[in-house]
C-alpha cells in the first residue's frame, strides 16, 4: 500500500467518534445533574449506513459509561431496532441484559446489527399520532433521554422528537449525533462515518487501476468507479487518495458540484489513455434525472 493509502488510515472513525462521544455524553450527564432529575432510561435508535460501525459504538460507549459510575443516574440504556421505528413499534434491547463481553464486541460489529430504516415522522401538526405514541412508550421505559445518529433525515427525526418535549410536555432531552458517509451535514468537518467511506474507496480505487493497468493492452482501458455521496463530491474526492504522485490514477474526479464539460471530459480521457494506456475515473451516483445537469 503506497503513502496516500497509508494516510488515509488518518481519516478513520474511531478517535474521532470516541472524542465525539465522551464530549456529547459527559454533557448529557452534567445537564442531568443540573435538572435534579431521578433515575431515567436511555434510548439510542438510529439510522445506520452499510458496514458503519457508528451506531454500535454509541450503544457501547454509553453502555460503558453506565457500567463505570453512572448507574445512579442511569436506569437503563435502550437500543431501538431498525431506528425510530424501534421507538415506535417498542422493539427495544436492554443492554444492561447483555453481558460484558457482548457489549465490548460492538466495537467490531457493523453497524447493522441494530438494523436501519428509511423514515421520515411527519410534522407535529399534521400528525401528531407518531409523538404520542413516542410518549408512551417513553413513559413505559421511564426514558429521558434519546439519542439519534445519523444524516440529514436523522437529524431531521432528532429535532422533531425534541418537540415533544416543549409541545407536548413530556420532559425529554433529545440529542442529534452527526454521522454520514456523505459528509454534508452543516457545521461539521469530517463527518462520523466519511473517514470509513474514504479509506474504502481510495483503496478499492487503487486495487481497480492496478487490475485494469495489468490487462490495458489487450482489454479495458477505460474503468468507471461510481460512489456515493448523494449532492456532495467529498467521496469522489476522496478517490483522489488513491495516487502518490501526478501521472497515478484516477486522473478524472467528476463532482457534482462542477458542471459536466462532455467536450473536456471525453479529450481528457482521450489524452490520459494515449500517454499511458488506460484511464479510471470516479463518479458520484446521481438519480438519472439529475445527470444532464450534473453528470453526463
Amino acid at each position: 500500500m503506497g503513502k496516500s493509502c497509508r494516510e488515509a488510515d488518518a481519516f478513520t472513525d474511531m478517535s474521532r467518534l470516541t472524542c465525539l462521544c465522551s464530549c456529547v455524553i459527559q454533557g448529557v450527564w452534567s445537564a442531568h445533574r443540573a435538572s435534579q432529575r431521578g433515575l431515567c432510561g436511555y434510548l439510542v435508535p438510529g439510522m445506520v449506513h452499510r458496514g458503519t460501525e457508528e451506531h454500535v459504538l454509541w450503544i457501547f460507549f454509553i453502555h460503558l459509561s453506565w457500567r463505570k459510575g453512572h448507574r445512579q443516574t442511569m436506569g437503563k440504556v435502550y437500543a431501538g431496532r431498525n431506528g425510530i421505528l424501534g421507538a415506535l413499534t417498542e422493539d427495544l434491547t436492554d443492554t444492561s441484559q447483555e453481558s460484558a463481553r457482548a457489549i465490548a464486541q460492538l466495537k467490531y460489529t457493523p453497524g447493522g446489527a441494530f438494523g436501519s430504516c428509511r423514515y421520515q415522522l411527519p410534522a407535529l401538526e399534521a400528525n401528531p399520532a407518531p409523538y404520542e405514541r413516542l410518549i408512551e412508550v417513553f413513559k413505559a421505559h421511564n426514558i429521558g433521554y434519546f439519542f439519534y445518529n445519523g444524516g440529514g433525515d436523522s437529524q431531521d427525526t432528532a429535532w422533531k422528537v425534541s418537540q415533544i418535549g416543549a409541545r407536548l410536555h413530556y420532559p425529554i432531552m433529545c440529542v442529534g449525533i452527526p454521522k454520514t458517509v456523505d459528509n454534508d451535514l452543516p457545521l461539521t468537518d469530517n463527518c462520523p462515518g466519511f473517514g470509513s467511506a474514504a479509506k474504502y474507496v481510495a483503496v478499492s480505487m487503487r486495487e481497480a487501476s492496478l487490475d485494469v493497468a495489468s490487462m490495458a493492452k489487450t482489454s479495458t482501458k477505460v474503468f468507471v468507479l461510481e460512489v456515493m455521496g448523494r449532492h456532495a463530491g467529498w467521496i469522489t474526492a476522496a478517490c483522489g487518495l488513491a495516487g502518490d504522485k501526478e501521472g497515478d490514477p484516477p486522473p478524472i474526479l467528476l463532482f457534482p458540484e462542477i458542471p459536466f464539460d462532455e467536450e473536456k471530459f471525453l479529450a481528457q480521457v482521450h489524452q490520459y489513455v494515449e500517454k499511458y494506456d488506460y484511464c479510471t475515473i470516479a463518479v458520484i451516483s446521481l438519480p438519472r434525472r439529475m445527470w444532464s445537469k450534473r453528470i453526463a
